[in-house]
């Protein structure tokens, strides 16, 4: 049997469809046929009229509890909740125990995706523990499969740590996360530090911590010429940083998580700890920036930083809340709703990008190629609720919001899944 897709708007800029309306014919896992074509017997058909079609989408940066915190998220429930949201692929990082800091751990995060029509692209530690001070196994985790390292969600405190990581990392095929947050600079902070956290008496986490760390590994990445991403980024001084950086040439990516191009602080005035994140919604004059910054490239993607936590873990007291919330189903239509990307833009951001980070070849759109894609509609709207959430956890704030923008299938694995 074949799947043809009628009437899909192509976004590739490498094919001579792109822009262009057609059917997409897929048989056993392969692209088949493009152009208009006509229904076969035995043919699956799937009306895909009003939407776009491109390569499938890669969330730079999610959050599991498996092994250890099952009950938070497994590597099955996170990847429906990715497939939900419209992504073939998704970066792993296990906050469970024990810690994926061994090659044995990556390959039972593997193991547990085999089936699974989204891939699962397990991040390994740089530190043994996430303590950071003796490296981890990084070369044999990566034979195992991790592409990606990074102690999230710690960062990395000690400067010669990290250089010593880039510099053992250098001929890995990998990719090195920086987690931009010095908690030396106010350990105990929950908010952004501004007039908002004063008059509520939150302790807060201000901006230079973040900027402390975006300056040093700049240097470090500067001295060691080994790429660095810069996983979350948050502030008006780290997209001036990278942007002054790209400038001169040092080999460094950024993402943004797509919640901190829409909301700021203000969610937090009723002290509701599902708004609670890391890193904080900032105020509004880095929203801005951060929208600035997307769209002249200087963040050259966006994360959806799903983090599943229990009830228990944000039913308490602010200053006792877990930070995160969970987001993969939602991520889409919030970087839809900013209105700054074209859907070219849009698809760069999710799809293009993140392949470049991670170093992942590109799917491509012409007969024999491997099928691997995305269909969605930029203008459908739709309301996200408790019955429609793929995770296991339920720590959302957008519950019965409405929103604009949804993925509507995925293909990969020889598989095709309606959302």
């Amino acid at each position: 049997m074949g799947l043809l897709i009628r009437s899909v708007t192509l976004i590739d800029q490498q094919s001579p469809f792109h822009l262009k309306c057609i059917d997409v014919r897929v048989a056993d896992g392969r692209i088949s046929q493009l152009g208009q074509l006509s229904e076969e017997p035995g043919d699956e058909v799937f009306d895909a009229s009003g939407c776009y079609l491109s390569a499938g989408w890669i969330d730079l940066m999610a959050f599991v509890g498996e092994p250890g915190r099952e009950q938070v998220e497994t590597v099955s429930t996170l990847l429906d909740a990715a497939a939900a949201g419209g992504f073939t692929g998704v970066v792993a990082f296990s906050e469970g125990n024990p810690v994926p800091d061994h090659r044995v751990v990556i390959g039972y995060l593997k193991s547990r995706a085999e089936s699974h029509i989204t891939e699962l692209l397990p991040a390994g530690t740089l530190s043994k523990g996430r303590k950071g001070l003796e490296l981890a196994e990084i070369l044999l985790m990566n034979q195992a499969g991790a592409i990606v390292f990074g102690d999230m969600p710690a960062p990395v405190v000690s400067s010669g740590f990290m250089m010593r990581a880039l510099l053992y990392a250098k001929n890995i095929d990998a990719c090195i996360y920086s987690l931009t947050m010095d908690p030396s600079i106010s350990p105990d902070g929950q908010v952004h530090e501004s007039t908002f956290s004063v008059q509520r008496g939150i302790r807060s986490l201000p901006e230079i911590a973040e900027e402390i760390i975006v300056t040093r590994d700049l240097v470090l990445v500067s001295y060691t010429g080994r790429p660095l991403h810069f996983a979350c980024v948050s502030t008006t001084a780290s997209v001036r940083l990278i942007r002054q950086a790209k400038k001169q040439g040092i080999k460094v990516t950024a993402a943004v998580p797509v919640t901190h191009l829409l909301f700021d602080e203000t969610k937090l005035d009723s002290y509701n700890t599902y708004w609670k994140l890391f890193p904080p919604l900032r105020s509004q004059n880095h929203v801005e920036a951060l929208r600035e910054g997307l769209v002249d490239g200087t963040l050259d993607a966006v994360c959806s930083m799903h983090r599943p936590c229990s009830r228990d873990e944000k039913l308490v007291p602010f200053d006792q809340a877990a930070f995160g919330m969970i987001n993969l189903q939602t991520c889409f239509a919030l970087l839809n709703q900013t209105g700054l990307l074209t859907v070219e833009q849009l698809v760069e951001k999710l799809a293009i990008a993140p392949r470049r980070i991670l170093n992942l070849p590109m799917p491509s759109f012409e007969p024999g190629s491997i099928a691997n894609f995305t269909i969605f509609d930029v203008n459908r709207s739709w309301t996200f609720t408790p019955e429609m959430n793929r995770s296991k956890s339920e720590n959302s704030p957008l519950f019965q919001v409405p929103l604009k923008g949804k993925p509507i299938a995925i293909y990969n694995r020889g598989k095709f899944l309606k959302i």
